[in-house]
């Protein structure tokens, strides 16, 4: 089993109407999302807001 630091890498996924909590392993702490599906999700919701106008 791999040691995850726990050095305040613990966020929570930024996706409208998930609530997941995830621990960030990237290098720079940038991570937003909880998993691909969330972040698929925000991407069509982004690019359909920018169809629209």
């Amino acid at each position: 089993m791999r040691r995850l630091r726990r050095d305040g890498r613990l966020g929570q996924c930024q996706a409208h109407g998930c609530e997941a909590v995830y621990v960030d392993t990237t290098r720079n702490a940038s991570r937003r999302y909880c998993n691909a599906s969330c972040t698929a999700r925000a991407k069509v919701a982004t690019y359909r807001s920018r169809r629209r106008t």
